[in-house]
């Protein structure tokens, strides 16, 4: 009796085990395969994990990565170089209110020194009401915000263009009015 309980452990444990196996080589396939940037932060913001998309916009490893402050990396400044404070960062108040942040109009630094526009949502990973870290997804947006740029530089050169079209029609109007005093009073 007793060998066929531990016969049954045996059993039950490499089920587990192999359910363990497949959840985590599920959860493998699928940071592979999020096209966003995707990092996890414990309590203290530094970066316990982060997808292979994530590493690709910001030009580092993983394994430079991990343990590492999120903010003092990834987030230390604006988008002019000035010093973006921690407690002023939408990441960090999740730690604080337990609540999803969404963040369209920030940047994220790359190991190079240069900065990218991000739009990000960082959510609280919670156990029960206990805050156990966040998950930050975020994207590069610098195409996104070239094409804004681009619109505003043709509204703006349509604006242009239009007063210019203006001040012509005004001028032709005048030479017109001119030249028709002349024939009229020559006739």
């Amino acid at each position: 009796v007793l060998s066929f309980v531990f016969y049954l452990a045996v059993l039950f444990f490499l089920f587990q085990h192999r359910k363990t196996q497949e959840a985590s080589h599920n959860y493998e396939i699928l940071m592979k395969s999020a096209g966003e940037g995707i990092h996890g932060l414990d309590l203290d913001g530094n970066i316990t994990f982060i997808n292979p998309a994530g590493t690709s916009m910001i030009g580092w490893n993983r394994e430079e990565l991990l343990g590492k402050s999120h903010h003092s990396t990834l987030h230390h400044s604006y988008s002019d170089g000035s010093h973006y404070p921690r407690e002023k960062s939408p990441i960090y108040a999740t730690f604080s209110d337990g609540k999803s942040h969404h963040v369209d109009n920030e940047v994220f630094w790359r190991k190079d020194g240069t900065n990218f526009p991000v739009v990000y949502t960082c959510t609280p990973l919670l156990d029960g009401n206990d805050i156990k870290g966040a998950m930050v997804v975020f994207k590069d947006i610098s195409e996104r915000k070239q094409i804004e740029n681009d619109l505003l530089n043709s509204k703006e050169n349509a604006r242009i263009i239009q007063s210019q079209l203006i001040e012509a029609s005004e001028l032709n109007k005048k030479i017109f009015d001119t030249t028709n005093i002349g024939i009229i009073a020559y006739t």
